[in-house]
């Protein structure tokens, strides 16, 4: 019953609900990219500003929304359990249910069900433009297959056990509440904590300003380069021997001809 209590449960839901609905906007803005790669999009960074702070409006309204204190709600909704959460699985029809309900259940299958079925639609794109370009680079199709799965099934390891624990608590089958631990140390930070890994860190953008950064440093190694900056590397070295050559015939014909001049004097 402490603010604390409170507290913690409003960054519970915060965290959830704001890593949930992060992760629709990112799988939206890729969706749209790999399937109508020549659509115009704006790309003012104040709207993408009011996105954002419309995506952590919604979530912090959410958040704050039980601490109302209001007669729906109750004098002290996260703290009807030990962990302060605001699953309700031990009393699900307890006071708030249904805001309980739709934060767990409509709101975590809708955005699984549409991370899902994009990232399905963006791999059946990928493959028709490579049948259409007649190209034949099966391997990073397959790295693209892999990577889109690993960020499906890490939305699934960690949403479909908390739908499926709320849907047996409302069916009004008795919970232990000590899953309550478990759903809060195990399973919801698993999304969140594997994010920063699966959108940053393992992207070939990350290691390239990650090496272009050691690079900088006073005992900084040669970074690897791409096939991107290799190309450019490549082609420079073309153009500056290209110039070099170049440079030689003017040279050797400018002797020639003093030579020639010099014998038709004599």
């Amino acid at each position: 019953m402490s603010s604390t209590c409170a507290f913690s449960g409003f960054l519970s839901t915060l965290s959830c609900q704001s890593s949930t609905l992060l992760l629709t906007l990112v799988t939206w803005d890729r969706l749209v990219s790999v399937t109508r790669p020549l659509y115009q999009r704006s790309s003012s960074k104040t709207r993408v500003i009011l996105r954002l702070a419309l995506l952590w409006g919604v979530a912090t309204a959410a958040a704050v929304a039980p601490l109302s204190a209001t007669e729906y709600f109750g004098p002290h909704f996260y703290g009807s359990n030990g962990v302060c959460l605001s699953i309700h699985i031990h009393d699900p029809y307890a006071m708030g249910w249904e805001y309980s309900a739709g934060l767990f259940i409509l709101v975590n299958t809708f955005s699984l069900l549409f991370i899902g079925i994009s990232y399905l639609r963006m791999l059946q794109a990928i493959r028709v433009s490579r049948n259409e370009t007649r190209n034949t680079l099966n391997c990073r199709e397959k790295v693209v297959a892999r990577r889109f799965a690993i960020i499906v099934a890490t939305d699934c390891v960690c949403w479909m056990p908390v739908i499926v624990v709320k849907l047996v608590a409302l069916g009004g089958y008795e919970i232990s509440p000590s899953l309550y631990a478990w759903l809060a140390v195990l399973v919801l930070p698993v999304n969140s904590a594997l994010n920063p890994v699966l959108y940053t860190l393992t992207t070939a953008q990350f290691k390239q300003q990650l090496a272009r950064f050691c690079y900088s440093l006073p005992c900084g190694a040669h970074p690897e380069l791409n096939g991107y900056d290799s190309a450019i590397d490549s082609r420079n070295s073309m153009a500056q021997f290209s110039h070099n050559g170049s440079k030689r015939m003017i040279q050797r014909r400018e002797r020639l001809s003093s030579n020639t001049k010099v014998y038709e004097f004599k």
